[in-house]
């Protein structure tokens, strides 16, 4: 499990080295790296684009400081936890973004980064946040970062029950 301290260390590596931090990514993570870089997230505005990214980059991070495990993510494996997560996010049903998120939070290991995501997308004014995310580009963010996070830690949400 990804502690809230190597989230944090993450945070301050990608800042002060996002070059060197992507080239890693894209060296050691090919598919996943084209995974976020695919025509879906066009519909994103460019600071959504990039925020998708630095985001990316500080999970995948704290995770190599935190697991010894390294998967070998396949698209086939992006494309099911992906499925799943919209899956889990359409039987939320309607209601606050936050209470939503419940479904995803309902015993999933790796918390600390689930919350990372949750605190980025939180809409202030119901508009916009600081980090520029709007309405329509958080549900998307949270979807693609959610199965990030999934293909990284062995795709735990494909363990997970649906909800009724």
């Amino acid at each position: 499990m990804v502690s809230e301290e190597a989230i944090e260390q993450a945070i301050e590596q990608v800042v002060s080295a996002t070059e060197e931090v992507l080239v890693a990514f894209r060296q050691k993570e090919p598919v996943l790296y084209a995974y976020l870089m695919s025509d879906q997230f066009r519909l994103l505005t460019a600071q959504e684009q990039e925020l998708l990214l630095f985001m990316a980059l500080v999970i995948w991070s704290s995770w190599r400081q935190a697991c010894e495990e390294k998967p070998n993510i396949g698209e086939e494996q992006i494309g099911l936890a992906e499925e799943r997560n919209w899956t889990l996010w359409q039987a939320a049903g309607t209601g606050p973004f936050r209470h939503r998120l419940d479904v995803f939070f309902e015993g999933y290991a790796e918390e600390e980064l689930l919350s990372y995501v949750e605190d980025s997308l939180l809409l202030e004014d119901g508009k916009t946040n600081e980090l520029g995310v709007t309405p329509e580009g958080r549900v998307l963010l949270l979807i693609s970062l959610k199965t990030v996070i999934d293909v990284l830690t062995g795709g735990e949400a494909a363990e997970l029950p649906l909800p009724d």
